[in-house]
């Protein structure tokens, strides 16, 4: 099978709306759900989204309000059918099925359906349908939707429709929530060619209008039949009738211009959407320009890879779906990077600590792009100031679940698919959101020296954060150290202690570290940039020396709280109780979300050593173990080669894998330790989504974080990438299923195209904007010449390999 395709034989109606996600085309700017033109029957989910377009509804849920802010399904625009001699419109899925084939094109962006069916009259047909969302022009998405009669003859109605009867269903635990985002605005037609249908949010009052344009086609000839109107209260049709012989095919060409009222540069979204489509070129010159636009995306951004198990195409399929959620049209648009793609209404389109995985690949692959997702943050740094205000803090408190204007979008209330009943959500809680977002700013600056954005937004975020950070952080006159209460880790198992009436933990691990790695960061930057400019900004942000001297006090006074030899997840963790995972396991078929279970059983999670997924060991997933290794030292806390060993055999043994993070970080983790069990995982990681492991989540939209990982993780730990000392460095380990890896990336200002195979390492400077030409490989330092491959012998070195449980 080719490695640039994803291919179906056959129609499954259990899997239709997992394929519909897997199929879903986009180009940053919006995103069409893969659901059939001829979808009819409830088993399908079209679906259409623009990335930032969220409306903000109540509900009212256990007697309370619930407030959500969701990413709004757009009119349904794709919808052509046809019917026979005045009989009932044609739905394929219930057809007899002869044969069947479905494509995702990955290369040039598009889908491809055949399908050849026999109804009950005996009457035999062939459907040819393709699809796509425009790279070159963001506006633009297309389809040709082809019906071949094969042994029958006579009338045909094919009818075209923009559908603006829409609402949010794709998520069946949201659907007791108000799920109504639309009211219509404007519905008609003109010049007898283009329907229209305009349309505003209700709350947020965003207007978005979609104008097509419907061809006939017979025998590759166009058409000029007269076609019929239809205007519905919220559904506008066009009808065409025609002849059609045996073997003839009719083709329909439907274009689309897709504007809203946020775009930049416009008059007015409806005149601007008419004015794009009355102009736009053929089907077959949109296809090309698109197509094109592809294979530049491609240039800079495939991994090729030669491998055992067909690991190349799923990493194709990860690169096209983040490349469809964010591309460069959306550095146009307020947009942060969406957990759950725009593919679909899962954690209703929100923002959250996911861009700590997904945002390294735009770091190195398409830096302006990465720059405009932290800009994200950073047009929201007001809102995170009034929201830390209002929690009693210092500084900026970003949210944990983020969309609009930067409120705190976590609900209070969440519904248990396990028992379907409501209970509290305080995953609100997960202040280490923060964490990330220094995170990512520091490794943005490392790997591209932006230092005009580090100036004018990156600083600001981060010295804001600081003080949020430092505010959060209380001295214990009894331990003589600093700590942090009431926050929650990674592991969304425990929000509190047990039996506890206050929310949060204790002394979590993973926040009270990466928090001394931060204060670090922010004061190692005012040694970086002028000390008048740290002068004026701090006096701006109002922090003073005495607070400076806090910073410094925390970093080398913080409690981090040890058992066994190992880091404890947090205070306490040790006296919570073992669990029994044998019983578990032979009573349900999957423990991946085993606090729905627990929860349904009546029982508290928060009892148990349970993770759902690495939280103290994203120290060692985010850091160097050297890095580790010294702020322990610095806290006074000794520090040995089986600390991190022993930590992830640990929690390995008591992680379920409820999130599909979980086993990528595990897979970088125990590279190292257990090479075998590394594969395992990675390979999971793959086929989470294209096999919606993760219980039926993937039909609701695509892991965006997950999908990013495995080829960060490729580059981190595979081929050894990282700054050191401001140098790029690589250290290639290939594993044993890999044989060659080439890729390009580009830091500083320069793309590097890269070539590894077990022996070798191959490096080419390929664009070269910055005068420093140096690159460490294999520890010898190398000076690069532009367009001149440079190889470089491996010593032959082999992954260490020790005991770990698995």
């Amino acid at each position: 099978m080719s490695h640039w395709i994803i291919s179906h034989r056959s129609f499954d109606a259990n899997l239709v709306r997992l394929r519909e996600t897997i199929s879903t085309l986009g180009n940053g700017y919006f995103a069409t759900r893969g659901a059939h033109e001829d979808s009819v029957s409830d088993i399908h989910y079209p679906g259409t989204y623009l990335a930032g377009v969220y409306n903000r509804s109540t509900s009212k849920i256990v007697e309370k309000e619930l407030i959500n802010e969701d990413l709004v399904n757009l009119p349904n625009w794709l919808p052509v059918t046809f019917k026979i001699n005045d009989e009932d419109w044609v739905d394929v899925s219930d057809m007899d099925i002869l044969s069947y084939r479905e494509i995702l094109h990955l290369k040039n962006g598009m889908t491809k359906r055949t399908i050849t069916f026999k109804d009950k009259e005996e009457r035999i047909f062939t459907v040819n349908s393709l699809r796509f969302v425009s790279q070159h022009n963001k506006h633009i998405a297309a389809l040709r939707y082809s019906i071949t009669a094969h042994n029958w003859q006579g009338k045909i109605l094919i009818r075209s429709s923009i559908m603006g009867s829409v609402h949010n269903n794709g998520v069946q635990r949201y659907r007791e929530l108000n799920n109504h985002h639309l009211e219509i605005l404007n519905l008609g037609h003109f010049s007898e060619e283009y329907l229209f249908l305009q349309t505003r949010t209700k709350t947020s009052h965003i207007e978005i209008s979609e104008v097509i344009k419907t061809e006939i086609f017979q025998n590759n000839k166009k058409l000029t039949c007269h076609s019929t109107i239809i205007e519905e209260e919220q559904n506008i049709h066009q009808c065409f009738e025609l002849e059609i012989k045996p073997f003839e095919k009719v083709s329909i060409h439907k274009l689309l211009s897709l504007f809203y009222s946020k775009d930049r540069a416009i008059h007015e979204n409806l005149y601007e959407a008419k004015k794009l489509i009355t102009k736009a070129p053929s089907f077959k010159e949109l296809l090309r320009e698109h197509k094109r636009s592809w294979r530049h995306l491609w240039e800079q951004s495939d991994i090729e890879m030669d491998s055992k198990n067909g690991e190349q195409r799923l990493i194709r399929l990860h690169i096209f779906h983040t490349l469809q959620s964010i591309s460069k049209h959306s550095k146009s648009i307020d947009y942060g990077a969406p957990a759950r793609g725009l593919h679909g209404e899962a954690y209703r389109g929100h923002v959250f600590w996911d861009e700590l995985y997904i945002l390294p690949f735009f770091f190195y692959q398409f830096p302006d792009i990465a720059r405009s997702l932290l800009m994200y943050r950073y047009y929201r740094l007001d809102a995170a100031r009034m929201l830390a205000q209002e929690n009693g803090f210092k500084g900026a408190m970003f949210p944990w679940q983020s969309s609009s204007n930067g409120e705190e979008e976590t609900q209070k209330f969440h519904l248990n698919p396990q028992s379907s009943t409501w209970g509290p959500d305080n995953s609100h809680n997960q202040r280490h959101v923060n964490l990330a977002i220094i995170y990512n700013i520091w490794n943005y600056y490392q790997i591209t020296k932006d230092i005009s954005f580090m100036i004018e937004y990156g600083a600001e975020i981060i010295f804001e954060i600081a003080k949020f950070l430092c505010s959060i952080t209380t001295f214990n006159p009894i331990k003589n150290q600093y700590e942090i209460i009431g926050v929650m880790g990674p592991d969304e198992y425990h929000e509190s202690h047990p039996y506890s009436t206050s929310q949060g933990l204790k002394n979590n691990s993973y926040t009270n570290i990466m928090t001394v790695w931060a204060l670090e960061k922010a004061l190692e930057l005012t040694k970086i940039l002028s000390k008048k400019f740290i002068k004026n900004l701090f006096e701006n942000l109002n922090i003073t020396d005495l607070e400076i001297s806090k910073w410094k006090h925390i970093t080398s006074n913080m409690f981090v709280p040890f058992h066994q030899g190992l880091i404890s997840q947090f205070e306490g963790y040790e006296n919570l109780k073992e669990f029994d995972w044998n019983r578990y396991k032979a009573k349900y078929s999957n423990l991946e979300r085993l606090d729905r279970i627990l929860k349904a059983e009546g029982i508290d999670p928060n009892q148990y050593q349970i993770a759902k997924q690495p939280d103290t060991l994203m120290l060692y997933f985010l850091l160097e173990e050297q890095e580790v290794k010294q702020i322990l030292l610095q806290l006074g806390y000794p520090y040995n080669e089986e600390i991190k060993k022993n930590t992830i055999d640990y929690y390995l043994k008591r992680t379920s894998h409820g999130s599909t993070l979980s086993k990528i970080t595990f897979a970088s983790l125990l590279l190292k330790y257990s090479p075998q069990k590394a594969k395992e995982l990675y390979q999971e990681a793959l086929v989470s989504d294209i096999e919606d492991t993760q219980g039926g989540t993937t039909q609701e939209g695509i892991h965006l974080g997950v999908m990013t990982a495995t080829i960060s993780v490729l580059f981190k730990d595979y081929t050894g990438l990282k700054i050191t000392k401001g140098i790029l460095t690589l250290d290639p380990k290939l594993p044993d299923w890999i044989s060659r890896l080439k890729f390009s990336i580009v830091f500083q200002q320069n793309r590097y195209e890269i070539e590894i195979t077990p022996q070798e390492c191959y490096v080419k400077l390929v664009e070269f904007y910055n005068l420093h030409n140096r690159i460490v490989v294999y520890n010898q330092m190398i000076e690069l010449i532009l367009d001149e491959r440079t190889c470089v012998r491996s010593k032959a070195q082999k992954l260490q390999t020790e005991n770990i449980s698995e």
